[in-house]
């Protein structure tokens, strides 16, 4: 398993859990 890969997995996920609940607030 490449460690470097996963994480960006994880990064990239949070970031766009993050967006929906930014654009949820918004509406």
């Amino acid at each position: 398993m490449n460690y470097r890969s996963t994480r960006r997995l994880e990064i990239s996920f949070y970031y766009i859990s993050v967006q929906c609940i930014c654009k949820g607030k918004q509406v």
